[in-house]
């Protein structure tokens, strides 16, 4: 996969980046202005109206890097906001165990555990691969552990209309870096082909001078013998 279809990918997920984030801010902000900001059961709404609006500025500036950057590091970018997405889903799952273990409650609080095991995994599986250059390409295995943390998020907060479609477009988002991350050759192998195209060069420039050498040894043996 050549940089251009990268880069027409990754404008692909900056172009489902924005409204999925809308959307999960607007579900988050409609949460908030029914419910109030009283008791443990809204701060899961608040950390993750802070959270998603942090992420809306970082995915607004990526655009200014399009021209000037490469594919990896606007990426780089969207993972900023995945993991934000997934620290916020962490912290919300503390208070969502507290809320659900008290009585009254209709949903068993091991989907909170659940979901804090999955999203601790994948920030420690996702910080191994994404550090290691010969491991880069795993990395998008591991945004499976995302996706699944977004349906237990989904689940715990109610299956709400604009919450499912913006981390449904968030998926969509997820499975972009994915493939790229997938189809992205090791580190080593794009090392040896820069190498093996810079080397080539600099051979044919040092075999020039023998050429040269020999058409003019070439021209000085035609001159001697025109005069003898």
């Amino acid at each position: 996969m050549n940089e251009r279809v990268r880069k027409s990918l990754i404008i692909v997920e900056g172009i489902l980046c924005i409204p999925a984030l809308a959307f999960i801010i607007t579900s988050t902000s409609m949460d908030v202005a029914a419910h109030g900001i009283e008791g443990v059961g809204s701060v899961p709404a608040l950390i993750t109206l802070i959270m998603t609006a942090m992420s809306m500025l970082i995915a607004l500036a990526i655009y200014s890097f399009y021209k000037k950057s490469d594919s990896k590091f606007i990426q780089s970018g969207y993972d900023y906001i995945f993991n934000t997405l997934a620290v916020t889903i962490s912290i919300s799952g503390i208070f969502y165990a507290i809320e659900l273990n008290q009585e009254g409650a209709t949903i068993d609080p091991a989907y909170s555990y659940a979901m804090m095991a999955v999203v601790d995994i994948y920030l420690v599986v996702y910080q191994r691969l994404n550090h290691r250059k010969n491991l880069y390409q795993y990395r998008g295995l591991c945004f499976a552990l995302l996706v699944v943390s977004f349906g237990l998020y989904l689940h715990l907060d109610g299956w709400q209309l604009w919450n499912i479609i913006g981390f449904g477009l968030m998926t969509g988002c997820v499975a972009i870096a994915s493939i790229l991350a997938i189809l992205t050759p090791p580190e080593k192998k794009v090392e040896a082909q820069v190498e093996g195209q810079v080397q080539q060069p600099e051979t044919q420039v040092e075999s020039q001078p023998t050429i040269e050498t020999t058409s003019d040894e070439i021209s000085n043996n035609s001159s001697d013998n025109q005069t003898n």
